[in-house]
């Protein structure tokens, strides 16, 4: 968020697109974008009362504002939503439970944690994170194959 908010962030080709530029609803989007962004989010009460506080507080603090800004995130595509796969300037730093599809492993799923550029409940940052992924999705089901850390 730091580098949304002091620029040396730059947005891609597949983020213009989806409309995520400068601005703090970028920021927002990076928290709870899909819980606050999209245009079904265009007039709920958290994203507009979040902004509305920005907006006092920049003003405020004379905080600059630049044309090319977005305070609102109801017209962005939540970062979740977005398939970044092979993407060049996402950082994977989350694990999630892997339900693809693999037809040499029991069952066909791989019973695994993978990498994602969205924010789960995991972090890669933190060791003991991957096994609470793993545990948490897979460990629950006793028939299902032992996970190989």
């Amino acid at each position: 968020m730091l580098h949304v908010i002091d620029r040396t962030w730059q947005p891609s080709a597949t983020k213009l697109a989806a409309g995520i530029g400068y601005g703090f609803g970028t920021t927002i989007n990076i928290i709870n974008g899909g819980i606050e962004c999209g245009t079904h989010n265009k007039d709920k009460g958290q994203p507009v009362n979040r902004i509305s506080y920005w907006v006092g507080l920049s003003d405020h603090y004379q905080i600059i504002r630049q044309s090319d800004e977005e305070n609102t995130c109801w017209q962005q595509t939540p970062f979740g939503s977005l398939n970044f796969s092979n993407a060049e300037d996402v950082l994977y730093t989350n694990w999630e439970g892997d339900w693809q599809y693999y037809a040499d492993r029991p069952g066909d799923f791989s019973f695994e944690c993978k990498l994602v550029g969205y924010q789960t409940a995991y972090s890669a940052l933190v060791t003991e994170d991957y096994q609470k992924c793993v545990t948490n999705f897979y460990d629950s089901h006793q028939n299902w194959p032992e996970v190989g850390f």
